[in-house]
C-alpha cells in the first residue's frame, strides 16, 4: 500500500511543479477585468507553495483506491494475473 500511494505522490510531483512554474509565468503581474472590475494577479511563493501542496494532495488521494485494492490481493494472486 505504501509502494503505490509513494508512487502516486511522486507522480503527481512533476505536474504539481509545472503548474506552479505555468501560473507564475502566465498569470504573475497581469491584470484581469472581469463584469468591470479589474483586479492585479499575483503569485507569490507562498501561493505557488500552496498550489504544490494542495497537487501532492490530490495525488495522495487519487492514490487511495488504487492502494487498498492492491493491499487486499495477494502477492501471489497478483503475480499470476499479469
Amino acid at each position: 500500500m505504501a509502494a503505490t500511494l509513494s508512487e502516486a505522490i511522486l507522480l503527481s510531483v512533476p505536474g504539481a511543479l509545472i503548474g506552479a512554474a505555468l501560473a507564475w509565468l502566465l498569470f504573475n503581474g497581469r491584470a484581469a477585468s472581469p463584469f468591470g472590475f479589474e483586479f492585479h494577479l499575483a503569485v507569490s511563493p507562498s501561493l505557488a507553495l500552496l498550489g504544490i501542496i494542495w497537487a501532492l494532495c490530490m495525488g495522495l488521494i487519487g492514490g487511495l483506491m488504487p492502494a487498498i485494492r492492491s493491499a487486499r490481493i495477494p502477492v501471489s494472486e497478483a503475480l499470476r494475473a499479469t
